[in-house]
């Protein structure tokens, strides 16, 4: 730690490196003033393995509402869950980077539904109040049928994953506000047979757009 300034702008300057328990590190954060910073988004977030983790801290002594954090959050494979309703994102790499504006994620992949995805957003805190202030998380890979029916989180369309056969690309997107969590999955089905009656089969070469929509509020 270090204080530049012992006058009026009394600041109190704070760097540290960790490594340790990713699950630690967040709860940690819950009872810190970086959980208000980023609106207490990451207050239910549970996670398995290791992380290294960067974090610097400037706190004005006489103005603590202006504290300012910056830090990185580097991934080693962590299986992670942002909310109870929420997918599980397993094995995920890459890094997030935060501060009292938010956070966000940078070259995220991750294992959903399925098969390997890359994760890309965050929030922005800065300038807008509680009820604007929403997790965005758009998600871009492939999928299995046994992926969708393993995933309990997506609701009633984990049931279509025991027609599906094959693999294909889907996108989603992800949203955290005020604890409402909402997916939406988006998908041609391209490269999957679909095993039902007619008119819903189809083979892997046909595609048949799919549009699905999850709401769950707490």
């Amino acid at each position: 730690a270090h204080i530049p300034d012992l006058g009026h702008n009394l600041t109190v300057g704070v760097a540290a490196k960790m490594s340790g328990p990713l699950q630690q590190a967040l709860n940690a954060t819950v009872q810190t003033p970086v959980s208000g910073f980023i609106s207490q988004a990451l207050d239910k977030t549970t996670a398995t393995g290791q992380a290294n983790i960067a974090l610097v801290l400037g706190l004005p002594i006489f103005q603590m509402h202006a504290s300012q954090v910056k830090g990185t959050v580097e991934l080693q494979g962590n299986d992670i869950r942002i909310t109870p309703s929420a997918p599980l994102l397993a094995r995920s790499q890459g890094s997030v980077h935060f501060s009292e504006h938010g956070f966000g994620l940078h070259q995220v992949s991750t294992q959903l539904l399925g098969g390997r995805a890359t994760l890309e957003g965050g929030v922005d805190t800065h300038g807008k109040t509680a009820a604007e202030q929403t997790v965005t998380i758009q998600a871009q890979g492939d999928f299995t049928g046994e992926g969708l029916r393993n995933e309990p989180t997506v609701g009633t369309i984990a049931a279509l994953g025991q027609f599906l056969q094959g693999r294909s690309r889907y996108q989603a997107l992800l949203q955290f506000r005020q604890g409402t969590s909402e997916m939406r999955i988006d998908t041609d089905l391209a490269g999957m047979a679909m095993h039902l009656p007619f008119p819903l089969n189809k083979s892997a070469g046909a595609t048949l757009p799919l549009h699905f929509a999850n709401t769950i509020s707490k």
